[in-house]
């Protein structure tokens, strides 16, 4: 395989013969042109000499023979009324221009000038159709063309010094050049190699051959790109990293939290199933317990599947019109009938709103609920001209915290709550950004907190 310098040389060599060749066959074929021009010339000279001698009266076979022998042409004249040729050698009379020749029906008209044969001899010929003394002749004049139309080697000969020593340049202006490709190549080679080992330090120096300095910069903004993308990569691997270890964590935690109503459906199952004559009333309990753990299962699968498809935007809100205090009513009233000894307040006046309905409903339900939670005072939804606000006189927040409490799966360390995973307020960030809001939430340690967003 040929590598590039080579090619270079290769090609440059070819070009140089081509034009070269080209350059003498140009020059051959410019000097048999002046050469054929030389001999029309002539020919056109002695065509006016026989005429002036024609005119005198001084035209013999032995003038015309005598003229040509000193000219050393080729003479024919033919008297067109007498028919009769005047040559100074009997082959001329057999050129193209006599052959097949009637004088009373195809004079030539004009002149004609053309290359043929006399004596094995290419020559030109010029032939003039003319009068003189009311008397029609033609006349043609030949000269041998050998001498004006040299084959191409003598001219070869001639010029082969010149091609040598053009030759011989070429081949030093082409290794030079060479010389230079290579030594960019090299540097550029050099540099990859650099680049491929992850060394982004290294450098590549200008050219002063302009498409080796456009490609040895372009070469270095590519490494700058690598570099970046190099250590983007390296982010990204790291986050994934991160991301893995959270998902571990992630799975730990669902796992803890589904593993204890599990086993409690299974104990009382089984304590079911093995005891036939277990009390009415203590079965019930049994019953409702398991009823229980069931649902609080299902209770965080549901909120698992809303975390997930909210993330993911698979979920789309549905606006509808509707009372936000109506609907905090209601909130307020399945809320106090789970949670017997508690009592929520809802204050305001009727605010009409539009909006995904069962959506809100989340978001107003784990805000009332985390205030329960972390409270064991009355819990307040009030409804503001220009907000909604759950408020509640618990143990508040430290200012760590407020940062990390939206975050999924965190819970606050001091509080542990059934059917919690740490997604309320997770869920409730994303349901107010589908509608283009913000939670919004205060807190002071041992006071209380108030959670809301505005309508």
């Amino acid at each position: 395989m040929l590598k590039l310098h080579q090619l270079f040389s290769i090609n440059f060599t070819l070009v140089f013969l081509g034009t070269f060749g080209f350059l003498v066959f140009f020059t051959y074929q410019n000097h048999q042109e002046r050469e054929l021009a030389v001999v029309e010339q002539k020919l056109r000279t002695m065509i006016e000499i026989v005429d002036i001698s024609i005119l005198e009266g001084s035209i013999s076979y032995e003038f015309t023979r005598d003229l040509a022998r000193r000219t050393g042409t080729y003479i024919v004249i033919f008297n067109k009324a007498l028919g009769t040729f005047t040559a100074s050698h009997e082959d001329a009379v057999n050129m193209d221009i006599f052959l097949g020749i009637d004088s009373s029906k195809r004079p030539l008209g004009g002149e004609r000038l053309k290359i043929d044969r006399i004596e094995d001899k290419e020559v030109m010929y010029l032939a003039q159709d003319t009068v003189i003394d009311d008397r029609g002749y033609i006349i043609a004049i030949s000269l041998p063309i050998e001498g004006a139309k040299s084959p191409l080697y003598e001219l070869w000969w001639k010029i082969a010094p010149l091609f040598l020593v053009s030759l011989l340049l070429s081949f030093v202006v082409a290794r030079l050049i060479e010389r230079n490709i290579n030594f960019e190549l090299r540097k550029i080679t050099l540099y990859l190699r650099e680049v491929a080992e992850k060394n982004y330090q290294a450098t590549l120096s200008g050219s002063f051959i302009g498409e080796f300095a456009v490609l040895s910069e372009l070469l270095t903004n590519l490494a700058r790109k690598l570099e970046k993308k190099d250590r983007k990569t390296r982010k990204q691997a790291a986050k994934l990293r991160l991301k893995n270890r959270q998902n571990a964590d992630i799975i730990s935690a669902i796992s803890h939290e589904f593993k204890n109503p599990i086993a409690i459906i299974i104990g009382y199952c089984e304590t079911l199933l093995g005891e036939e004559s277990l009390p009415e009333e203590k079965r019930r309990r049994f019953l409702e317990r398991i009823s229980h753990n069931a649902q609080k299962l299902s209770t965080l699968i549901d909120r698992l599947r809303l975390t997930f498809s909210l993330e993911n935007d698979i979920a789309r809100i549905e606006p509808t019109r509707f009372c936000l205090k109506s609907l905090a009513l209601e909130i307020a009233k399945s809320l106090e009938e789970k949670h017997k000894r508690r009592k929520i307040e809802v204050i305001g006046e009727a605010r009409e709103v539009e909006a995904d309905k069962t959506l809100m409903e989340h978001v107003i339900h784990n805000l009332a609920e985390n205030a329960l939670k972390y409270s064991s005072d009355r819990v307040t939804i009030e409804v503001a001209p220009k907000a909604l606000w759950v408020v509640d006189r618990g143990v508040g927040l430290e200012e760590s915290e407020l940062k990390l409490i939206t975050k999924k799966f965190y819970r606050v360390d001091s509080h542990s709550w059934e059917s919690s995973l740490g997604l309320g307020l997770s869920i409730v960030k994303y349901i107010l950004k589908l509608h283009g809001k913000n939670l919004q939430i205060e807190s002071e340690l041992g006071k209380g907190s108030k959670f809301g967003f505005e309508i």
